[in-house]
């Protein structure tokens, strides 16, 4: 199994909010090209790169996540994307109020 980053080229200056950015965006591509193998592995990865630690918000996180694989296995592929674009606009968006 290849990895996922394969496809994009990170950099020494990426961060690790980017790098979930990325993730949302080929999560979106891999459900709007109906690939249903490597949207599971995209939303897979989101899922092991949240920090229980947080509490309800990574268990939040969790269940979007889950719902949008089950989605994806059903070939429910636009919610899918509206899952992942809602949530990549709100990371996005936390992201710049970091900054």
């Amino acid at each position: 199994m290849q990895p996922l980053h394969s496809t994009r080229m990170l950099d020494k200056n990426t961060t690790p909010e980017s790098v979930i950015l990325q993730l949302y965006d080929l999560g979106i591509e891999c459900c709007q090209k109906k690939e249903q193998n490597k949207a599971t592995k995209v939303l897979t990865e989101l899922i092991n790169a949240l920090n229980f630690e947080h509490g309800e918000m990574s268990i939040l996180f969790c269940k979007l996540y889950q719902y949008a694989i089950s989605m994806v296995h059903i070939e429910n592929y636009d919610q899918s994307i509206y899952v992942l674009k809602e949530m990549r606009n709100t990371w996005e968006q936390s992201v710049i109020l970091k900054e």
